[in-house]
């Protein structure tokens, strides 16, 4: 099936001999089922759907490149509502959602910000989530091109007086996480759709040790995969990680030892 979107007042084309985009105006574009067929110019092949494009926008899909979608839909809210005053407004420490949920709520809210992240013009979405059943599968039904980021750590947080930060490190330093999280990236590069790939989310620079980090990048390299870490997320972190390191998550991340 063949649609048209005749007259697009702009269109977003890729200009192979520069090597860049480039932006036209009144053209048209058609495409058959996921492939361009024309872009720009008059379009006389046939059609089975045809479209006024006269006050659009037509452009390729946009990249979201951090989207926490099991758990967004539920924290959302106002910083009052959810922040702590003693920690700098931040939410993370409390573990504070506007929604009472549970393990049933975290399928529903994927769909949620899928269907966000898909009218808004999101076509690719690197997806950081605990691992949990059906995420892969879930994905794979939405049609978004899809990177599925298992997030793991060696510790977790959390506030015993709602003013200071205490840490909680794993026995195994996160290695069972992680293995978990590999076999999650190989389901999903191995998923039927075929739009499918991963990659390690190691949490936060805080909540990672440095034997883990340089596991994780090693597994990378192996592997050819890219990874994703939160760095500078929050005040306390930046103060927790000059306390350790005497530097910044943003100096100590790409100049770690390990």
């Amino acid at each position: 099936m063949t649609t048209v979107m005749r007259n697009a007042a702009w269109i977003a084309a890729w200009d192979e001999g520069a090597g860049r985009h480039v932006y036209l105006q009144n053209g048209d574009v058609a495409f058959e089922c996921a492939s361009l067929v024309h872009v720009g110019g008059r379009y006389d092949g046939p059609a089975d759907d045809e479209r006024d494009g006269s006050s659009l926008f037509v452009m390729p899909g946009l990249i979201d490149l951090h989207c926490h979608s099991s758990s967004q839909p539920l924290y959302k809210g106002l910083c009052e509502e959810v922040g702590n005053p003693e920690l700098w407004w931040s939410g993370l420490y409390d573990n504070k959602l506007v929604f009472d949920t549970d393990a049933d709520a975290i399928g529903p809210s994927t769909e949620v910000a899928l269907a966000e992240v898909l009218k808004s013009g999101v076509t690719t979405l690197v997806d950081l989530c605990g691992v949990y059943d059906g995420w892969v599968d879930l994905m794979g039904r939405s049609g978004l091109r899809g990177y599925i980021a298992p997030m793991f750590s060696s510790a977790s947080w959390h506030t015993p007086d709602g003013r200071n930060v205490s840490y909680d490190w794993a026995d195994d330093d996160g290695r069972a996480a992680l293995d978990e999280a590999v076999a999650t990236i190989e389901q999903a590069e191995a998923h039927e759709s075929g739009r499918l790939s991963g990659m390690p989310a190691p949490s936060t620079t805080d909540l990672c040790s440095e034997r883990l980090l340089g596991d994780v990048m090693g597994l990378c390299q192996q592997c050819g995969w890219r990874f994703h870490i939160h760095a500078s997320e929050s005040v306390h972190e930046v103060q927790e990680i000059r306390r350790r390191h005497g530097v910044t998550p943003s100096v100590f991340w790409p100049n770690r030892d390990c």
